[in-house]
């Protein structure tokens, strides 16, 4: 199970916080189950700067905060982003045509 709460700052920067709990995956030999039932809960943010139209540099972190069995780890990080395509939410808000007719450019079938 996993639940995000997400706020946008604006146009180039949001940020999350992140809650997950998985758990399952025991042993069981000759029919007797082992007391090894993987149960794990987590904790992270993310915060996510666009430096342009495609690249943005992401920050994020993960805690393990209840851990019965594995999965005891924390997570820091930074990555670069590069982003493919037009952009599926842009067309379907109908922006990526703003976009266009701001910029002078026609798309196929437009203008």
């Amino acid at each position: 199970m996993q639940g995000h709460a997400i706020y946008r700052f604006g146009d180039a920067l949001w940020g999350s916080i992140d809650g997950t709990y998985y758990g399952g995956g025991r042993t069981t030999i000759d029919g007797v189950e082992g007391d090894d039932r993987q149960s794990n809960a987590r904790i992270g943010a993310t915060l996510s700067l666009s430096v342009s139209r495609r690249h943005s540099i992401k920050l994020y972190a993960s805690k393990s905060v209840a851990t019965r069995v594995g999965g005891d780890f924390d997570l820091i990080g930074m990555a670069l982003q590069y982003r493919w395509g037009g952009g599926l939410w842009r067309r379907l808000l109908g922006r990526d045509r703003q976009d266009r007719e701001a910029a002078g450019v026609a798309g196929v079938g437009e203008g």
